[in-house]
């Protein structure tokens, strides 16, 4: 390469390590979508089971313009709400036991990193469904 911007590599050890290692068949790293995805999809679910079962009502949003946004009862509320479903439990379906949501996230970001590592060959992706 060239003495331009490009020419110098600045990766560090790590990173040229990461290089080789998904440059070859098979070595991709995992989907980083993959592991927050968890947290979307439970925020997700508690803001339609919130609006749906009536946690939250139009009376707890206020306007500003276009903009829409809770107010500070209805923030409340949803967290609430929020942190209830972090406390539920369900049944993992990778490792066959309960825990509850909060640990799942916690679990899930420990197997990210070990796939990000090589110490496991795949993600296993969190799915309730």
């Amino acid at each position: 390469m060239g003495a331009g911007r490009l020419g110098r590599q600045r990766d560090t050890a790590e990173g040229r390590f990461r290089h080789r290692v998904v440059d070859q068949p098979g070595g991709a790293l995992p989907s980083a979508a993959d592991a927050p995805g968890e947290a979307i999809h439970i925020a997700d679910s508690v803001v339609l089971t919130a609006v749906n079962t009536g946690i939250v009502s139009p009376d707890d949003f206020v306007t500003a313009g276009p903009a829409v946004a809770l107010a500070p009862a209805g923030r409340k509320k949803f967290i609430q709400a929020f942190e209830s479903r972090l406390d539920s439990e369900i049944m993992h379906p990778i490792f066959g036991y309960r825990i509850s949501y909060r640990r799942v996230l916690e679990v899930q970001l420990r197997l990210l990193g070990r796939a990000l590592t090589g110490e496991i060959a795949a993600y296993p992706a969190f799915t309730t469904r």
